[in-house]
């Protein structure tokens, strides 16, 4: 029974209407095209997919694809195509590097810098699509441009040796024989998750995306 003062249990058939709604291929179409995947490797290499050493090493190799991949749905729920994704990771990636070898930064200090010059691309990007009103396909193939010659300019087109034992050991390390980078991705697709569906910055990405 309910207690005095509390407020009704919503009925089971409204919270099973949820759950379906939520469940439904739309919202959650990659993980069923993931379970088909699964389905699919299995039977084909039972023997090689079905085993400990194959599953830590997809995580390992795509714990970063994954922070990649999770990172465009916040623009693409806003209705907002962003080509230059691949250029944005490089410049963190080039800038991080350059910092740790070249001005012999520590890592948390070049990390954080390289957080702020990528909260930097995308005000830019953001400005542009919002206050210039320039379309998102034109603004971030033009930037991924610009941001190609910003890399080629600071490494010289050169790969940057970073002899960091910090820093190898945030990308290689391991917890419970997972690298730390796929416990990046999860902590990164928890927090989108959360934003998106139970705050009301999430609602207004979604509206815009869906007025957009």
């Amino acid at each position: 029974g309910e207690l005095p003062g509390e407020p009704p249990s919503p009925p089971r058939s409204s919270l099973w209407r949820r759950f379906r709604v939520k469940a439904s291929f739309r919202y959650v179409s990659a993980l069923y095209i993931l379970g088909l995947m699964i389905v699919v490797f299995s039977i084909w290499e039972p023997h090689t997919f079905l085993t400990v050493l194959t599953w830590r090493l997809l995580l390992d190799n795509q714990a970063i694809s994954m922070i990649v991949a999770v990172a465009l749905v916040v623009p693409l729920s806003a209705g907002i195509i962003d080509l230059a994704v691949g250029t944005e990771v490089g410049v963190g990636a080039v800038v991080v590097a350059w910092l740790i070898a070249d001005k012999s930064l520590g890592v948390p200090l070049a990390l954080g810098l390289a957080l702020v010059a990528g909260a930097a691309i995308g005000l830019i990007i953001a400005a542009l699509i919002v206050k210039a009103r320039i379309g998102s396909f034109i603004v971030t193939l033009a930037m991924s441009s610009i941001l190609l010659a910003l890399i080629d300019g600071i490494s010289g087109s050169e790969p940057i040796q970073v002899v960091s034992s910090g820093f190898h050991t945030i990308a290689t390390g391991e917890l419970f024989g997972v690298v730390y980078p796929v416990y990046f991705a999860a902590a990164v697709s928890a927090i989108v998750w959360y934003v998106l569906e139970h705050t009301s910055f999430g609602r207004r990405v979604y509206a815009t995306g869906a007025n957009s």
